[in-house]
């Protein structure tokens, strides 16, 4: 079933038409406690990769495309996505592309890099299995997703402000609480990867001032495909200010993994 999350028009000309949407809700990780330098984790795992081409896949606004190309200049990095926005700014070499059918040749990357991305691929299973045909026998493939509790709170302010907008207990999709998780990515790793490391990330971000709160909110518009998104945006603001008010911050919690597969 397609979602907004996996509707491909919608995300290509709605929520990553360009970096401005995803910058916001990058910057909000600026108030994670413990900090996580998620960019230097991910180059960091890469360091013996072997010298020659990388794709990142769902490269988004390039920040690990360009940490790359600044650290590795081994490496031809390509900066690899369905939205021509994202690969824009993301800066060359690079194309657009579909993660379930990359026009790359069989084991000719050492590194393929899936960063936040499979919740967006309608038939991941196949992007994974792409991911492997395209990986050289000595490279490696790096999946980041979401734990299943990871941003809870924003899934429950959005309930409690569907509840306060429309009445009635709200069902379906809420705030992403269906999409594809950390767990389910290691499973699809370990059918196509005969070695697969795994490490996971704790924290909470604590956010004291209501503003970068909401502005993360309305960065999820084209996300969250709702008729009424603005009044319930609104009756969200309100609840984090008042959160804010109350507590001195709104606290929600941070929960993802890096899992590396191999193929030998």
């Amino acid at each position: 079933m397609t979602t907004a999350y996996t509707d491909r028009t919608k995300l290509r000309t709605g929520a990553y038409a360009d970096e401005r949407p995803l910058e916001t809700r990058r910057a909000i990780y600026e108030y994670r406690r413990p900090r996580l330098d998620l960019v230097g984790e991910v180059v960091h795992r890469l360091r013996d990769i072997p010298a020659g081409v990388v794709a990142d896949v769902g490269c988004g606004s390039g920040a690990y495309t360009k940490a790359l190309r600044e650290r590795r200049s081994d490496l031809t990095v390509l900066a690899v996505d369905f939205s021509p926005g994202m690969v824009g700014h993301a800066g060359g070499p690079g194309f657009v592309a579909d993660a379930m059918a990359l026009p790359l040749a069989e084991d000719s990357c050492s590194a393929v890099l899936a960063l936040h991305m499979l919740y967006h691929v309608p038939d991941p299973a196949a992007a994974v299995a792409e991911f492997g045909r395209v990986l050289r026998p000595d490279g490696s493939c790096l999946i980041i997703g979401n734990g299943a509790d990871d941003k809870i709170e924003f899934i429950r302010l959005w309930r409690q402000a569907l509840r306060d907008v429309l009445g009635g207990d709200p069902e379906g999709d809420i705030f992403g609480s269906s999409i594809l998780r950390f767990g389910d990515m290691d499973a699809l790793a370990r059918e196509v990867f005969p070695s697969v490391e795994r490490v996971e990330y704790f924290g909470g971000t604590i956010v004291p001032d209501p503003a970068p709160v909401i502005a993360f909110i309305d960065s999820t518009r084209h996300l969250n495909d709702h008729p009424e998104f603005d009044a319930v945006r609104d009756r969200a603001a309100e609840i984090v200010t008042e959160t804010v008010a109350r507590e001195g911050a709104f606290t929600f919690t941070n929960h993802l993994g890096v899992i590396r597969g191999l193929p030998c």
